[in-house]
């Protein structure tokens, strides 16, 4: 009513056809939401408001639960915290694409817990016309979605996950040691819990993206002819600083010992710096560590990790390998994820890994990875010195 004036500060010319099917940038008018959770957030994405009303039976709501869980986000909660957003198949992310121009975005599919749902949502405009926030639509998946098939969903961003945290950790321990001069004690202590938080989350990053990876359907390891020996001795070399921290010898298989197997090299190593960096951090201060190769009795090639640690109980050889299995030990910073791993990838390479008996009490464990034997038809393929 006022009367307002509009500069057009440049403006490229091409040929217009009649037929152009293009969606247009700038949505003016206000789409219908599909049914399910509204959730009103403001222009920080925080939740301020939450109506369910519409919501199917037994799916989600204040009543409707997910294995104990609700799926409605408390009011003042970060939308984007509460729920984890899925890239789709050329890596981009709907809301956050609409974020950037306070546009409408439909079909962006997101976990929340271990469901998933589709969120879509529309701009929401102040009486002053300033941005104010979206109005959201979250309607959960049907169970039988192929989505749903109990992959954790973050293969596909984990590389948008560590980069930040690896430069929340790299500033942490900048300011932890001080570099850049004198800081309060107290500092120093948060610095510390800050990066060892944020290596934590960076390796949960790593491993759930790995179990995506190798619960795939399509998960097949490479076949290469691989030295054992060799490949002890850098799993050894890669955890040697950490066991010196503890005063512990790591003893590897000497210098010019051979045996040769059928693998993957990388995931070989994998298996066994995982091996390795248990025993580090679970056997007592100034014990020893062996790492050795061996034939088994079925005549498959062996790679072994001995620890001097308090062993396992017979009940507890098997759970040990399940996921998130953690024997109690809840406060050591691991992910519970990394025999499970391991296992997975052993057998995926036509081997196993398994305890070898004995070892109960004070007398230590002993990983065992066994391997395919080398094909002879592959005279040195990814063979390494």
């Amino acid at each position: 009513d006022r009367g307002c004036s509009i500069v057009v500060a440049g403006w490229s010319e091409r040929p217009r056809t009649q037929d152009e099917d293009i969606p247009q940038r700038f949505t003016l008018a206000e789409p219908s939401l599909p049914g399910g959770t509204e959730i009103q957030v403001d222009a920080g994405w925080r939740v301020i408001a939450v109506r369910s009303e519409a919501v199917p039976a037994g799916a989600v709501g204040d009543e409707a639960t997910d294995l104990g869980r609700p799926l409605r986000p408390p009011i003042g909660a970060l939308l984007t915290e509460w729920l984890q957003p899925v890239p789709d198949g050329r890596g981009r992310i709907a809301m956050l694409d609409a974020l950037g121009e306070r546009q409408v975005f439909r079909d962006q599919s997101v976990r929340v817990a271990d469901r998933v749902a589709t969120l879509a949502g529309r701009p929401l405009l102040s009486a002053n016309g300033e941005f104010a926030g979206y109005l959201c639509a979250l309607v959960p998946q049907p169970p039988d979605d192929p989505a749903e098939d109990g992959s954790i969903g973050l293969a596909a961003f984990a590389p948008s996950l560590r980069s930040p945290l690896s430069r929340i950790m790299a500033n942490a321990r900048t300011i932890h040691g001080q570099l850049n001069g004198p800081i309060r004690e107290q500092y120093v202590g948060y610095a510390r819990d800050i990066a060892s938080a944020a290596a934590h989350l960076l390796g949960l990053v790593e491993d759930y993206g790995e179990i995506e990876n190798i619960e795939h359907a399509d998960f097949a390891p490479q076949d290469e002819r691989i030295d054992c020996a060799d490949l002890a001795r850098r799993a050894a070399g890669l955890l040697s600083v950490r066991a010196a921290d503890r005063q512990m010898t790591l003893v590897a298989p000497a210098e010019g010992e051979m045996l040769s197997a059928t693998g993957e090299f990388r995931r070989v190593l994998q298996i066994l710096v995982n091996l390795v960096g248990n025993a580090v951090r679970y056997a007592p201060d100034g014990t020893t560590v062996t790492v050795a190769v061996d034939i088994g009795t079925d005549g498959r090639p062996t790679i072994s990790v001995t620890d001097e640690g308090s062993g396992i109980d017979e009940s507890d050889r098997e759970r040990v390998f399940e996921k998130f299995e953690r024997l109690g030990r809840a406060a050591d910073g691991g992910s519970g994820l990394g025999l499970y791993i391991s296992r997975r990838l052993a057998r995926a390479m036509g081997g196993d890994l398994c305890i070898a008996p004995g070892g109960t009490g004070a007398t230590g464990v002993t990983f065992v990875l066994s391997l395919r034997p080398a094909s002879a038809d592959r005279p040195g393929q990814g063979e390494r010195g």
